[in-house]
């Protein structure tokens, strides 16, 4: 999981095929100072000049940078951040979270034969998995979600990139959520509501956010804080599979999420 609490835009000039000098912004970051972030985003440019002038480019780590406002850190492998719609994430790296919004349709289900209400079939199916003899050793923690359910497994922490990609295919999750736990080398749940759920205007919160853009932001979390305290993001259903201690990333995630407040879900 890469995420950074200081990001920086910086514009300068390279030179761009046929010679001609041309400015180009390149997006720094660092967990030290807004100056070292700085400084990444100029070596960036460098590498984009040099790729432009036919050099070899560097391997680059394989996990995707996650360029989101950094909130809050509860421990290097859990951080809360701010997403591009302005509500708020946890990221974990010790924590297996997986969100499951449509069940697989069999093949009488396709054709319009004995269909299933979404969120029971989902639960039906994930009782299924648990009984899986390869995840028999694990938790199965169930939330009812606004559109699906919520899994958290206990007991074990899965690599998204490996047996815990073959959970998230086994469970059905959407596959653009696989690929995005695999690239960002962690799983990330939805603590807060998504903004159009509470009637409130839509934000493009693509961090960094400076000057007017970060004022006018702040001024809409503070309705959006505001008009979230009436809602639930989860609400917990049952456990499955073999009992684990939750640990306190759970605890929080269940606190933050609202998951035994009775509130409705958004």
């Amino acid at each position: 999981m890469k995420t950074y609490k200081y990001w920086k835009r910086v514009t300068e000039e390279i030179t761009a095929p046929g010679g001609e000098r041309v400015k180009i912004t390149g997006l720094g970051r660092s967990n030290s100072s807004e100056i070292e972030a700085a400084s990444d985003a100029r070596v960036r440019l460098r590498k984009v000049e040099a790729k432009i002038a036919g050099e070899e480019p560097e391997l680059e780590d394989y996990s995707a940078d996650i360029k989101e406002e950094v909130v809050k850190e509860l421990d290097p492998k859990n951080i809360v951040t701010r997403n591009r719609y302005g509500a708020l994430v946890l990221n974990s790296e010790s924590v297996t979270m997986i969100d499951v919004d449509q069940h697989h349709k069999g093949f009488l289900e396709f054709f319009g034969f004995k269909k299933r209400e979404n969120k029971a079939a989902i639960i039906e199916d994930l009782e299924k998995v648990a009984l899986d003899p390869e995840y028999a050793n694990l938790g199965f923690r169930l939330y009812e979600t606004s559109k699906g359910v919520r899994v958290i497994i206990t007991g074990a922490y899965l690599d998204p990139k490996d047996i815990g990609w073959n959970l998230m295919r086994a469970c059905y999750s959407d596959p653009l959520f696989r690929t995005l736990c695999m690239k960002q080398n962690c799983y990330r749940a939805r603590l807060t509501p998504k903004p159009h759920r509470l009637k409130l205007k839509a934000i493009k919160y693509k961090w960094p956010l400076e000057g007017e853009e970060l004022e006018a932001a702040r001024l809409w979390i503070k309705e959006y804080d505001e008009r979230s305290e009436n809602y639930a993001i989860c609400r917990h259903i049952k456990n499955l599979g073999r009992k684990a201690l939750t640990g306190l990333i759970v605890q929080f995630h269940d606190e933050e999420t609202r998951a035994f407040s009775g509130l409705p879900l958004a």
